[in-house]
């Protein structure tokens, strides 16, 4: 049996929450990278494609829209290279109904596309947020009013930043400053020459086994 038909058996049997992933990327292109490093690691993975730019113009559509499939508790993913898809426009990145529903799944990407100051993402549940980020001042101020967010709300999601340099060592030491350490121990940074994000797929798995295995023992979470 392949690696990921096993691990989606196991989870069916364990009734495990899949691992949440929010993706605020330039391109779709990129989100497919990630698609395809966590793949490698034998995930089955379900691509929830929030603004269209994968699935609003393929040929196969479901039957029912992405509302529908979660009131009839089924849903009905779509073929993907890495993965399956559900076109889910007006979604929330980590939408709780949606995981619930992804029992099937050890993975579950949101695709929200580019970072807006219309920032739609349920807190609450443990996800790793990537954020692509550039030395421009909307860029800095989108991303740190994410990291701000979460402060406020969500004591235990991470956030990979990705892309210029300079940009993510501003918006860390912003968090560190402004934030606290514990919030800037939850940021960390990917080299912008990992196309493939193979580095960060393991560490996303390894990152979401821990915090799963903390919560069903009942233990805080530490970061760092």
């Amino acid at each position: 049996m392949p690696a990921d038909q096993a691990a989606g058996l196991r989870r069916l049997r364990q009734a495990q929450t899949p691992i949440c992933v929010t993706c605020f990327l330039d391109r779709a292109a990129s989100t497919q990278a990630l698609l395809r490093a966590l793949s490698v690691l034998g995930k089955r993975i379900l691509l929830v494609d929030m603004d269209g730019r994968h699935l609003a113009v393929s040929r196969t559509q479901s039957l029912f829209d992405w509302r529908q499939q979660l009131q009839r508790r089924q849903l009905q993913g779509l073929p993907l290279p890495h993965g399956e898809g559900l076109y889910a426009p007006g979604a929330r990145g980590g939408d709780a109904e949606i995981l619930e529903a992804a029992h099937a799944y050890d993975c579950v990407v949101f695709d929200a596309g580019v970072l807006s100051s219309s920032l739609d993402l349920a807190t609450g549940r443990t996800q790793t947020l990537v954020l692509q980020v550039d030395a421009t001042a909307d860029s800095l101020a989108l991303g740190y009013s994410l990291l701000k967010t979460l402060h406020a709300a969500d004591g235990a999601s991470n956030v990979l930043l990705y892309g210029a340099a300079s940009a993510c060592i501003r918006l860390t030491q912003a968090a560190r400053h402004f934030l606290g350490e514990a919030m800037a121990r939850r940021v960390w940074a990917a080299a912008e020459e990992d196309e493939h994000f193979a580095a960060l797929a393991a560490r996303i798995a390894s990152e979401e086994t821990g915090h799963q295995a903390r919560e069903e023992a009942g233990v805080t979470p530490k970061h760092g």
